[in-house]
């Protein structure tokens, strides 16, 4: 992997200090990146501004996701069509995982894009306010 020199996405926005819209623009570009891996079948499950590492340190910074170390691969079709997933313990940073992955009631934990939609949502929150 190269080495981004913009550090990670929390860390952009505090020193560089953008404009919403260039924000805006970033979130989209992460936005399109879940959009790739979820197209290919992978679900990142640790979705947070950590994991969002810059290109560079002025405006002009570009988001690349990164450490997929917990990712996981959705199961085969047939399976999606039946609306299952890979079922695994939850892994991830607990303040950005979906309430559903840390229900202790549920008996198997699914996990599927919509948990990573979930921490993007919360990145989103942290990036914009």
């Amino acid at each position: 992997m190269p080495l981004l020199v913009g550090g990670t996405l929390s860390s952009w926005v505090e020193h560089v200090k953008p404009s919403d819209q260039h924000k805006h623009r970033v979130l989209m570009q992460v936005l399109q990146g879940l959009e790739h891996l979820h197209r290919n079948r992978i679900i990142h499950c640790d979705i947070k501004p950590g994991n969002i590492l810059m290109t560079c340190k002025d405006e002009r910074a570009e988001p690349q996701i990164a450490d997929f170390d917990v990712s996981r691969e959705q199961e085969d079709r047939a399976r999606e069509l039946a609306a299952t997933v890979t079922a695994t313990l939850a892994m991830g940073t607990l303040s950005y995982m979906a309430p559903e992955l840390l229900d202790p009631s549920t008996s198997k934990k699914q996990l599927s894009h919509k948990c990573d939609m979930y921490s993007y949502g919360l990145v989103m929150l942290e990036v914009l306010t």
